[in-house]
């Protein structure tokens, strides 16, 4: 990309799919938990000339930042879109652009409000259906003699279909 001059103009995006628990917490798992270990992955965004000023790195455009938000895999292509100027209105993607974010134009993520993390797969596809008004209560660790198991419980789980949009 350099050779051809298409570096300043490329978005490059760097992003894991979950973190490793690592033996924190006495535990070794890597997925379904709610440990900063494994929620909190890397999410990177290169854009030069949009964020880099061409790459001069004494310009005020020169920029670096770190962000401790919340944001989900689901943002990535509603924020290329926004990124790379395409109106992607007549589409309903469940994800939101992070460039209002980015840019210092907000201070928060929609998505962190948005964010659901459940370990019951069943209630993770009825949400995801539109099926709203249910709640899960309490994280709680249990603790074995030679390892630890977290367990998130669901307790008096209401379901019911929220409104669509076009009703």
């Amino acid at each position: 990309m350099e050779a051809t001059g298409q570096m300043e103009n490329t978005i490059i995006v760097r992003l894991a799919d979950h973190g490793e628990l690592g033996l924190s917490h006495a535990m070794r798992e890597k997925r379904m938990q709610c440990y900063e270990e494994t929620m909190g992955i890397p999410l990177v965004i290169n854009y030069p000339s949009k964020w880099f000023n061409g790459g001069d790195t004494n310009s005020p455009k020169s920029t670096t930042q770190v962000f401790s938000n919340l944001v989900s895999s689901i943002d990535i292509l509603p924020t290329i879109a926004d990124l790379a100027g395409v109106d992607c209105s007549q589409y309903q993607y469940r994800g939101t652009s992070l460039v209002p974010f980015l840019q210092n134009e907000s201070t928060t993520c929609k998505s962190e409000e948005e964010i659901l993390f459940t370990f019951d797969e069943q209630l993770a596809q009825a949400v995801s259906q539109g099926i709203f008004d249910a709640y899960a209560l309490m994280i709680s660790n249990i603790q074995f003699t030679s390892q630890a198991m977290a367990r998130y419980g669901v307790r008096n789980v209401q379901l019911a279909r929220r409104p669509t949009r076009n009703a």
